[in-house]
């Protein structure tokens, strides 16, 4: 079941390289799987703990990725947060 708050739709920036693309965990089918088969990979980079922070925070996941093959050669998790601080 999808939370809206936490989805959005992401488009490819100008900006970023061929390759890479901006990725929510939450919408990204297969996404702990494909996790699975990434060396390096740690407990911040699944969607369980993207769920976590957009459950708890209302915390948006946003996660700078390129794939080689069947598994992320580059994964960056950051997460858009919405407060009177930030805007």
């Amino acid at each position: 079941m999808k939370n809206a708050p936490c989805s959005r739709n992401l488009r490819k920036h100008p900006v970023m390289s061929s390759s890479l693309r901006l990725l929510n965990p939450l919408d990204f089918p297969n996404w702990d799987e494909t996790l699975l088969g990434t060396p390096g990979s740690v407990f911040f980079h699944t969607s369980s703990w993207a769920r976590v922070l957009c459950d708890t925070y209302r915390y948006t996941p946003y996660y700078l990725a390129e794939m080689e093959g069947s598994r992320f050669s580059t994964l960056l998790p950051v997460m858009e947060v919405r407060s009177i601080l930030t805007g």
